[in-house]
């Protein structure tokens, strides 16, 4: 309401309800939009800022968990990219270095948890000589981080 001239003045068109006329005075928004709390201002399904997701329940931007830069708009624990030295799973999960599951490596370029060479049980990095461990059947080449078969051991070992 407008006080000094006794009006309900109106809102901004993305606003449902608003303290002012302006676009960055909403307090909640049309159907069609999401309030980000940050400016108060409606935006639109993609438009909430990093960090946060558009929760239809709420019609707010909410905050992602906090292992996650970015998240799914389904849901705040669904990450779509990590923070600085967290790397993100096949799971949509922030995780560290330590914590990416045994047949993923962490890697350094994308923040995400690659999948292992298919010759590796588990790995270290990727490609055939980023092997820690051979699937079933295989040896590991400690030398080369390779898996090879009993009759392709390296001269000298068994």
């Amino acid at each position: 309401s407008d006080d000094s001239q006794n009006l309900c003045a109106q809102c901004d068109n993305s606003c449902d309800q608003c303290s002012g006329p302006n676009a960055n005075e909403c307090t909640s928004c049309n159907s069609s939009y999401h309030l980000d709390t940050s400016t108060n201002t409606c935006v639109d399904l993609n438009g909430c800022p990093v960090g946060t997701w558009p929760n239809s329940s709420s019609k707010l931007c909410a905050p992602c968990h906090g292992s996650c830069l970015t998240c799914d708009e389904r849901f705040e624990t669904d990450c779509v990219t990590c923070g600085a030295s967290s790397y993100l799973t096949q799971e949509g999960k922030c995780v560290d270095n330590q914590g990416c599951p045994s047949t993923t490596y962490p890697d350094d370029t994308t923040n995400v948890c690659e999948s292992c060479d298919g010759s590796c049980a588990t790995c270290h990095a990727g490609g055939s000589g980023g092997c820690s461990s051979c699937a079933l059947g295989s040896f590991l080449n400690q030398i080369a981080s390779t898996c090879v078969s009993s009759s392709n051991c390296p001269s000298g070992t068994y």
